[in-house]
């Protein structure tokens, strides 16, 4: 009894360590799917207040091959981010120059079919720190360029999967671009590239590999009334992990996950200046990463 035991408790090591090693998409410093149609055309001056409530169910983890990983995985992960973004009327290189910062919560419950490998915590997550964001605008096409930081503000622990903090700092740069496809502005095509860093994780000693993950949307808008918009898209994401992990122990497998889904935009003009946003997007073509199904459900105030 006492040797089985043993054995458990090895291969559950195990298990978590190969889990931290390969950093899945979900528990990164971005969740692919965060923003959709038109994520790349940001506000006018002003101050912005934007929400965003994110829930993130798997029971399915996939190898290099594409293949489940029959262990018994099951993941469900509820996140509502705070986020300032404040515009300013300075400009720079012909752009307005805005910041913002995102304060999240995280909610995550994580299982496997082996003894003791079950973890639930709630807490305050890593902060994003953005003090540069630059936007340009068109008479047919907006732009972003942004640089930020993810701060490990969030509790983090290698043997509790669902610790709200991931245990590192790493950088982030924002790109992207929506195209207005008639004078209008009714049709728009946007893509959002986000390009993360990281730096060493605390307790592992693993650096994670870069990846890249753009967010892209195609988007039609209607008048409901005289003073309300609606703006279904058809939305997706794509997920590269661009370089493998280093450090002892780390994997040399890298994550690649594809997502297509639907959203619907509802945006009350002037005076209200109010936005709620849903959109629902389905993993496929997952490699090296858990294969989930994401609802996001977003709130926007200008001020």
């Amino acid at each position: 009894m006492t040797k089985n035991w043993t054995v458990s408790l090895t291969i559950t090591g195990m298990l978590l360590l190969m889990l931290t090693c390969a950093m899945p998409a979900w528990a990164g410093h971005y969740t692919p799917g965060t923003e959709g149609a038109m994520g790349a055309s940001v506000p006018p001056p002003g101050f912005h207040y934007k929400q965003y409530n994110i829930y993130v169910d798997s029971d399915t983890l996939k190898d290099d091959d594409g293949d489940d990983i029959n262990i018994g995985f099951d993941l469900n992960v509820f996140a509502q981010a705070h986020r300032l973004i404040y515009i300013t009327k300075h400009k720079f290189l012909g752009a307005d120059y805005g910041m913002s910062t995102i304060v999240p919560i995280v909610g995550t419950d994580f299982n496997l079919n082996v003894p003791g490998v079950h973890d639930s915590e709630v807490g305050l997550g890593d902060i994003f720190i953005e003090p540069l964001i630059l936007a340009w605008h068109t008479d047919r096409w907006d732009a972003v360029l942004g640089l930020g930081v993810n701060l490990p503000t969030g509790e983090y622990d290698w043997t509790e999967p669902a610790s709200a903090g991931q245990g590192y700092t790493s950088g982030m740069m924002t790109l992207g671009a929506t195209y207005y496809i008639d004078q209008a502005k009714s049709w728009a095509v946007s893509a959002l590239s986000r390009t993360l860093v990281y730096g060493e994780q605390d307790d592992t000693d693993i650096t994670p590999g870069w990846e890249f993950i753009v967010d892209w949307g195609i988007s039609k808008q209607f008048p409901i009334s005289e003073g309300l918009l609606i703006r279904p898209a058809l939305v997706g994401y794509t997920y590269w992990q661009m370089d493998e992990d280093s450090g002892t122990g780390s994997s040399d497998e890298k994550g690649t996950n594809y997502a297509i889904g639907a959203e619907v935009n509802l945006f009350w003009l002037p005076p209200h200046l109010f936005q709620i946003n849903l959109r629902v997007l389905q993993d496929f073509g997952t490699e090296n990463e858990a294969e989930t199904t994401k609802v996001v459900f977003s709130v926007v105030k200008s001020f």
